[in-house]
């Protein structure tokens, strides 16, 4: 090789490894941003987890600074916390949030602010915004959840409330092959998996966290919460005996309305609610049930194909099972009251096939058996399933469950089997 080839060859090398640098500096200086989101979101969930983790009479602010962001005197700001609306902080001395702590991780300062507010008497927000700075750059992230007087303290008998704060609760597996949760409002992240078994597909999406008695087979960037498997007993379904007990009352109260013999076919007209059939019940076309309270067979309901039940606030009741078949939609205004109770044992206890999406359905329980839904439904409400052996949730194509933040554990649906929770004198109420 010639002086002049060696010097060229030596001159191409050195423009290479300069590139390379720069390369190698670019990727290095991206993988720390990464790494600093990264850190900022764990930080924000585990400031979540925490307060989900308090008691109701606890879950305040211990104090509120006079140069905290978003809040003017005692109030959280709507417009600068983008909500829709202003909301009260809960400021108080049992209070065990910090309003502002700072720490440090992999050389970056991050300051965390939580603002505890209310949005009604027996619901309370928790917004946490973390911030830190990037080459000189502020950058913050914000997450928020709603936190009921029931779920508060995620319990209302220790750390496994019969009704907790999730989209999807089964005594059994919960598989979804495949499926997903989100929360309403999106900034809620409530839709939570909690079962005794398994849970599985790593292609779920699970807008909340994932609690398990057995293995998780998830992938945990499709996460949004957390995710803890051979967690013991995440589920406690309530006993037979309050289950029954429970039952008795939806009976008399179905009573109270129209008592029909035989089983009955409701095609294209009005009923009215409450009602109780000695019989099963089919629905077809367009139905609709006027007034409120449970409609209650004690054999099986059936919407049968296509058929578009609507209502303001019932719920459908069977001794037996329920099943919407294809197309077949429960269409709901209020989802205080509304719902789907199958008391059947097997794992189709509550059985919901594809079908347009309307309204909030409220809450699909089967206390002693399973449900399933599929065909690319989607459920706006929570799925119970608390059968011990069959109490399997199955969720398939591509199905979805829509949950309303802090539906499950303020439902009126529950009211006599949902222990209430009792409130500690003196404490942030």
């Amino acid at each position: 090789m010639s002086i002049i080839e060696l010097a060229v060859a030596l001159m191409i090398s050195s423009m290479l490894m300069i590139a390379l640098a720069g390369t190698l500096g670019s990727s290095i200086e991206s993988s720390r941003g990464t790494r600093a989101r990264q850190n900022a979101v764990t930080t924000a969930m585990e400031r979540i987890e925490q307060a989900r983790n308090i008691k109701w009479e606890n879950l305040g602010m211990q104090s509120v600074g006079p140069q905290s962001p978003l809040v003017e005197g005692v109030t959280l700001v709507g417009s600068a916390a983008g909500l829709g609306q202003d909301e009260a902080l809960i400021v108080c001395s049992a209070g065990e949030l910090e309003p502002q702590v700072t720490e440090f991780l992999d050389g970056t300062d991050y300051s965390t602010r939580t603002y505890v507010s209310a949005i009604d008497a027996d619901r309370r927000r928790v917004l946490v915004v973390v911030e830190w700075e990037e080459e000189g750059v502020l950058l913050t992230h914000g997450s928020d959840t709603i936190i009921s007087s029931v779920s508060a303290g995620r319990a209302a008998t220790g750390l496994t409330p019969m009704f907790p704060e999730a989209a999807v609760v089964a005594a059994a597996d919960v598989l979804f092959h495949p499926g997903s949760t989100e929360s309403i409002p999106a900034s809620a992240h409530s839709a939570s998996v909690l079962t005794n078994g398994d849970f599985g597909n790593p292609g779920s999406v699970i807008d909340g966290d994932v609690l398990t008695g057995a293995t998780a087979s998830v992938d945990p960037t499709q996460v949004f919460g957390s995710v803890e498997q051979n967690a013991g007993t995440p589920v406690d379904p309530p006993s037979a005996a309050e289950v029954e007990g429970w039952r008795s009352v939806l009976r008399l109260a179905a009573q109270e309305g129209p008592v029909l013999s035989g089983d009955q076919v409701f095609t294209d007209t009005v009923i009215f609610a409450p009602m109780y059939v000695n019989g099963s019940i089919s629905f077809y076309g367009t139905v609709h049930i006027e007034g409120s309270g449970p409609v209650y067979a004690t054999g099986s309901i059936r919407l049968m194909n296509g058929a578009d039940v609507t209502a303001h606030g019932s719920a459908l009741i069977a001794d037996s099972n329920i099943e919407f078949t294809s197309g077949a939609t429960f269409d709901v205004t209020d989802p205080s009251f509304a719902g789907v109770i199958g008391f059947g044992s097997s794992a189709f206890a509550v059985r919901i096939t594809g079908g347009p999406d309307l309204s909030i359905q409220g809450l699909a329980y089967a206390p002693y058996g399973g449900v399933t839904l599929t065909g690319g439904a989607a459920w706006h409400g929570a799925i119970v399933a608390h059968g011990v052996i069959s109490g399997v949730v199955d969720v398939s194509g591509g199905s979805l469950v829509s949950y309303p933040a802090n539906l499950l554990p303020t439902s009126s649906l529950l009211v006599g089997l949902r222990p209430e929770t009792v409130s500690t004198p003196g404490g942030c109420v």
